[in-house]
């Protein structure tokens, strides 16, 4: 379980989170909506220890993860992707693979140079994993292509394979859907389920889309301001005055 508890955010005098609980089952995709500003990637950052918690707690299968640094939050099994995408785009689309599992790599700097044998098995399994990573995401015909020059669609799906390739526990998917079409929008729903199906990773997910997010989600937290204006499944969050007000306006609501 990955639990939010109770966090707040402060910067200065702005409270970009404030007081949010709520949880992340194994297997359960989680939808966090708001309207622009409302602190949903903050939430992340804290989640994550970019920017920790000014209170309160977050925890992975019971223990506390938000006073650790990133890359040992990242080892517990917690990956993500941006909202703006972040590939090494003079890379190839394999090699930006390959670097997402650089931390299974348990041998020297000297063993690298003189290619011992643990060092060549490892290499080996991690190309392994890359192909499969790869194949499936639907990108192995582009292997050897610079992420750069990859169709926009195709650097999103690179980006989530990069956080999969992990077999993380948890992926936090920010706007994974942001400038796709519908076509590839349900494309990519279908592979977020296909994930979820064959790795019982939990994922939460902050989107835009609300077509998207109501036809996913299984549960959906929504914020306003930081705070949590409604919690619970897609019929109740979509129905919530408060919601409704909190994207419409107080006019439109009514």
């Amino acid at each position: 379980m990955l639990e939010i508890d109770h966090v707040s955010v402060v910067f200065g005098g702005l409270r970009a989170v404030s007081d949010l609980s709520f949880s992340v089952a194994p297997g359960r995709i989680v939808g966090l909506i708001g309207p622009n500003g409302a602190g949903k990637t903050t939430v992340f950052n804290a989640i994550l220890g970019v920017f920790p918690p000014t209170s309160g707690e977050v925890r992975l299968d019971g223990k506390r993860i938000d006073q650790l640094p990133t890359h040992e939050i990242s080892r517990r099994g917690l990956s993500r992707t941006f909202q703006n995408i972040r590939l090494f785009r003079t890379m190839t689309v394999e090699d930006n693979v390959k670097v997402a599992l650089q931390r299974h790599h348990g041998y020297s700097m000297v063993e690298a140079m003189l290619h011992l044998p643990r060092c060549l098995y490892q290499e080996r399994a991690i190309s392994r994993r890359t192909a499969e990573v790869l194949e499936f995401f639907g990108l192995a015909d582009v292997a050897r292509e610079q992420a750069g020059n990859l169709a926009y669609g195709q650097q999103k799906y690179l980006e989530i394979a990069r956080a999969y390739a992990n077999n993380a526990k948890y992926l936090l998917l920010d706007e994974p859907a942001a400038g796709l079409n519908d076509t590839e929008t349900g494309a990519l729903a279908a592979k977020v389920r296909e994930v979820v199906a064959r790795t019982g990773a939990g994922v939460l997910l902050i989107e835009h889309d609300m077509h998207l997010v109501m036809s996913l989600c299984e549960h959906i937290v929504a914020i306003e301001y930081g705070a949590k204006i409604s919690e619970g499944t897609p019929q109740q969050v979509q129905s919530d005055p408060r919601v409704i007000e909190a994207y419409l306006g107080k006019q439109e609501a009514a």
